[in-house]
């Protein structure tokens, strides 16, 4: 069954119309105050639950926190006004100024012909996606802008701990910064989350940690490239002055350095730099030079240099020096291999890879959450690359609120279905039943995928679908008097219906699955666009997800740390003398083998170094099976684990993958790695991949740890490398 439509708690003073919002802790609905000098206008009203949260201290500390922010927001233009706060019975309210309005520029919520069921709020996300790149002067206004609201912030102790183009929003044409969700006093600010590619390498929480956010959006403005590809540089046509472009750049290597103490020292200090160059002049002194921040410019001046005189990239680009890499602490996976050209991220409003996770790597941030799900290994062979549907127990995926604003529409994705002889096995539904705007069934070997627009409801069939294949779908929906309704298998469009008129405004749920008899098979790459994709970019699209990558392949490493390896007596004993690790064998009746500390209260470390000799790595995929244990408040017994995993492509300097162990250890939860190495530590002749555990808290005699390394399972291989050589 879907999803029911929440229903509005009430507010005083206000007439809540719809939800138009959703995050990890509460809901937005669109409001109108009826009392007061305020009667008859529109607010953005945010309530917060108290079931959103696991106790009553961190529900608590929000509420703080955020009446701690409503003055700073008052007294601040460059935040959206917070205008009163108030709580119920499980909950809390804050009252916003509503954004500008998305789908009808002209018409702002003052106005009289202002229609609530047409209502978008207009953010940054939004031009990001109908924009290759914004102007160099917007770039400076807008983050000028937020570099102030944020020093407003920082100057009354608290961080906003979620900057992103999402969270900015327009208000009367004017940027502004937004949602205070997850506003943290410094002190407090450590349990707070982020999204994944504005975190920094220490994480969350600090003054520093929203700068390099903001200096991630900037560099979204500046290139028109997603966060996951930070720090990238693309290639440019000269229609910018190369020294403004690197001076930019340089900003953003000032914002976004790896270490917070060589970022800017403090958000005013950032937002002078910005003034600076909107007035041509030069940028401050650097407090510190930095060789990392010296290698960034090297390696960004080089690819403007060429890109802007020869409208090409630099060749040997590998021999380069390194960039500064991205959060190191490893979050989701951006995106899959080959996911296809940047151009076709225009209007893109969600896309799920569901390689490992079901967060949204669009940038509008619409995570969803699963349940009965699997993971399994994908289309181009990488492990946990692909979300795994049973029709036994329900599977489903469930997006609380996802808005379409249209007035076009696409959807694609692969599937792979393991029976296609079936009644109706729902694949994606924005709640179709109550309203929704798209939907896709299988029924007995036929795909229909279904739109409706205010010109009433429109189907389009693909007569057959295989089982135990993997097959690219979309359905599109050309909005018009002449529009029409496209299926597309496998990039090529194989049938057409008419469809008129246009989808509107509908932030419905979204659903995958949950319909009985429910759809059993393997779903990826799950894309939904505003706008109808043309026959060039469905063909783009297609070969971009299709294109199998060169065929890696396993390879030996010189000190081989696998159980059937080291029997040695003498062996064990060196790595527990000079490494801190030993094996153990748990006597569960199960047999389990694993590397552990052998030491508690000691990091323990295990290095692999596998040598290529000549050739060059040019691609890698890392396997690992790794898990730590808290059982600090367990009555199995005492003690906690944490683990950390990283790479490098010289053995000197390392890039985390998977960090429990920095700044401060985080006890608990399991260190698998089934993706791609960053790029970072590929190019070179050698790679190595390093393993560190710390235990506290055992008893003396225990025979279990709660760090393990690379258990022995029949799963497959608890540590694996494959590679691909560059020609």
């Amino acid at each position: 069954m879907p999803k029911p439509t929440p229903t509005p708690p009430e507010i005083p003073g206000h007439t809540l119309h719809r939800q138009i919002g959703a995050g990890g802790y509460g809901t937005v609905w669109l409001a109108q105050s009826n009392a007061g000098t305020d009667t008859g206008v529109w607010r953005a009203i945010k309530v917060v639950r108290r079931d959103a949260f696991g106790s009553d201290k961190p529900y608590l500390r929000e509420l703080r926190a955020v009446q701690a922010a409503a003055p700073v927001a008052r007294e601040t233009p460059e935040l959206a006004t917070l205008h009163e706060t108030g709580e119920g019975d499980g909950w809390f309210y804050c009252t916003l100024d509503l954004a500008d309005n998305a789908i009808a520029d002209d018409l702002d919520s003052n106005s009289e012909d202002f229609n609530p069921e047409n209502y978008t709020p207009r953010t940054l996300a939004q031009q990001l996606d109908t924009h290759d790149r914004l102007p160099f002067a917007d770039c400076l206004h807008i983050a000028e802008t937020l570099a102030t609201a944020l020093g407003a912030l920082h100057a009354r102790g608290l961080v906003h701990c979620d900057v992103k183009p999402s969270n900015i929003i327009y208000i009367a044409g004017q940027p502004r910064l937004a949602d205070v969700g997850l506003v943290r006093t410094e002190s407090s600010a450590a349990t707070a989350v982020g999204t994944a590619g504005y975190v920094p390498p220490e994480g969350v929480g600090r003054p520093a940690g929203d700068l390099f956010a903001l200096g991630v959006a900037l560099y979204e403005m500046a290139t028109g490239r997603d966060r996951m590809e930070f720090p990238s540089f693309p290639t440019l046509s000269g229609e910018e002055r190369t020294d403004q472009l690197l001076a930019l750049n340089e900003v953003i290597v000032r914002a976004c350095h790896p270490e917070p103490t060589r970022r800017y020292p403090s958000a005013e200090a950032m937002a002078e730099d910005l003034r600076r160059l909107a007035q041509g002049r030069p940028l401050a002194p650097q407090r510190r030079p930095a060789l990392w921040a010296i290698a960034a410019g090297i390696l960004l001046f080089t690819a403007v240099a060429w890109s802007v005189l020869n409208d090409s990239p630099p060749e040997n680009s590998h021999d380069a020096p390194a960039a500064p890499a991205a959060p190191a602490a490893k979050l989701p996976a951006p995106d899959a291999p080959h996911a296809g050209p940047a151009t076709l991220a225009k209007n893109l409003i969600g896309y799920y890879p569901f390689h490992g996770d079901t967060r949204d790597h669009s940038r509008h941030g619409h995570h969803a959450v699963a349940q009965h799900i699997t993971w399994a290994t994908d289309r181009l062979g990488i492990a946990h690359g692909a979300l795994q549907m049973t029709g036994r127990k329900i599977s489903r995926v469930d997006v609380s609120s996802f808005p379409v604003n249209g007035p076009g529409l696409s959807f694609c994705f692969w599937l792979h279905p393991f029976d296609t002889i079936c009644f109706n096995h729902q694949l994606v539904s924005h709640n179709w039943a109550n309203g929704g705007a798209f939907k896709a069934e299988l029924r007995n070997g036929r795909l229909t995928g279904s739109f409706r627009s205010d010109d009433g409801e429109h189907e389009v069939t693909i007569e057959t679908i295989r089982s135990h294949a993997w097959q690219h779908v979309a359905f599109t929906f050309t909005p018009g008097e002449n529009g029409e309704a496209v299926a597309w298998l496998n990039g090529q469009a194989i049938a057409r219906s008419p469809a008129t008129g246009r989808i509107g405004a509908s932030p419905h749920p979204l659903t995958l699955g949950a319909q009985p008899p429910g759809y059993a098979g393997l779903l990826e790459n799950l894309r939904i666009y505003n706008r109808a994709l043309d026959a060039p970019e469905m063909k783009a699209l297609h070969q971009a997800e299709s294109a199998p990558p060169a065929s890696p392949r396993s390879v030996d490493w010189d000190f081989n740390y696998q159980f059937q390896s080291v029997q040695n007596p003498i062996a064990l004993r060196y790595l527990a003398a000079t490494n801190n690790v030993k094996r153990i064998t748990e006597d569960d009746g199960k047999g389990i083998t694993y590397w552990a500390p052998a030491r508690d209260r000691e990091v323990g470390t295990l290095t692999y170094r596998f040598p290529f000799g000549p050739r060059r790595v040019r691609r890698a995929h890392f396997s690992c099976w790794s898990h730590s244990w808290d059982f600090e408040a367990s009555q199995r017994g005492n003690g906690r684990g944490a683990i950390a995993l990283a790479a490098s492509r010289d053995g000197k300097n390392w890039t985390w993958l998977h960090d429990q162990l920095r700044p401060q250890p985080k006890w608990g939860g399991a260190a698998f790695y089934f993706e791609d190495l960053p790029a970072e530590t590929l190019g070179g002749t050698n790679l190595w991949l390093r393993v560190q555990m710390l235990t506290t808290n055992l008893p003396p005699d225990a025979t279990y740890s709660t760090a393990h390394h690379a258990e022995s399972k029949t799963i497959g291989p608890a540590f694996e490398l494959k590679v691909v050589f560059e020609k």
